[in-house]
């Protein structure tokens, strides 16, 4: 394999981290799903489901190709590094929401007590 063949997988590599991270992310928010077609829900429940649903399938999409392509240790390694990602994000945002908030933050409460206060923000 060439040079032209290397950046292309840096490249999936990139969006398959980039799109795994995000998914985790926003995976908090939740939307309402088909409110027109079904404003009385499923079985009197409305369908409720995760943001994340949006961008999740394309982590698989992005697998299958690089495996076929690539190989099996090269798909692993881009699994494993997108998990070592969301790791280091995870902490980071632990981090950010310990932190003290400026009284100057226009959104109101700075801290973020609850997802619902983060989904607000």
């Amino acid at each position: 394999m060439g040079d032209r063949s290397e950046v292309v997988f840096s490249i999936l590599m990139a969006a398959f981290v980039a799109v795994l991270v995000m998914t985790n992310v926003i995976a908090g928010k939740l939307f309402l799903a088909f409110p027109e077609t079904f404003p009385r829900g499923l079985f009197g429940e409305a369908v409720t489901l995760t943001a994340g649903l949006i961008t999740y399938p394309l982590t698989f999409l992005i697998t299958d190709v690089v495996c076929e392509v690539y190989g099996q240790r090269r798909a692993n390694l881009m699994v494993y590094t997108g998990f070592a990602m969301s790791i280091l994000i995870l902490g980071v945002i632990q981090v950010a929401l310990v932190v003290p908030g400026s009284p100057v933050w226009p959104a109101g409460n700075p801290n973020y007590d609850s997802i619902r206060q983060m989904q607000l923000a």
